[in-house]
């Protein structure tokens, strides 16, 4: 009898604990969630380098993953064909002049920002925008910028193209430290 009304009692008294502790217990205050919710993002135009970049996209950026897109020349440089010849090597500073000069100005802006990103309750699923294609735009932006510091390595122009390599850090740097990034993890 004895051991049995002791068992009876401890639960007992552990279904009495866990019946207060159900009905006088208190939760939780809820968390706040407001400061976890993503803001819009203000940044002026001119401050943007991913704007600036833009103005690179003369053919639709879906066209340079396709063949043909690139000359013999440059195709042979981004498939790593061995050594280019010295008129091809003309024939890509002359026919990436632009992305040279842009992508110079562009790395000195404080910010990297997708405007289609500035505003989160903007943002919609739905059909691709052209900005899915922008991790192989920008890689081979930065293969042509890295064919330039070879060419300047081998020109004897070693400052040039040390500075030509911190501004390609530096563009990495910009699209890792954008506020709202697609493109960080393609680093």
């Amino acid at each position: 009898f004895f051991p049995g009304f002791l068992g009876f009692l401890g639960i007992t008294i552990l279904i009495s604990f866990s019946l207060v502790y159900i009905f006088l217990g208190r939760d939780e205050p809820p968390v706040d969630e407001k400061e976890f919710q993503l803001q819009k993002i203000e940044i002026p135009k001119e401050k943007n380098a991913f704007l600036f970049l833009e103005q690179l996209w003369e053919e639709p950026i879906a066209l340079m993953i396709y063949p043909g897109f690139y000359t013999q020349c440059e195709d042979k440089l981004l498939i790593g064909e061995g050594k280019l010849d010295e008129k091809c090597e003309e024939e890509i500073l002359k026919n990436h002049a632009k992305t040279f000069n842009v992508f110079e100005k562009a790395v000195n802006l404080p910010y990297f920002q997708i405007p289609s990103l500035q505003d989160p309750e903007a943002v919609k699923l739905g059909p691709l925008k052209p900005e899915i294609f922008l991790p192989t735009f920008y890689k081979m932006m930065l293969e042509f910028n890295l064919f330039k510091v070879d060419y300047l390595l081998n020109h004897g122009k070693e400052q040039e193209a040390l500075d030509l390599l911190f501004d390609i850090a530096k563009f990495g740097q910009l699209i890792e430290e954008s506020p709202r990034s697609i493109l960080a993890n393609y680093l």
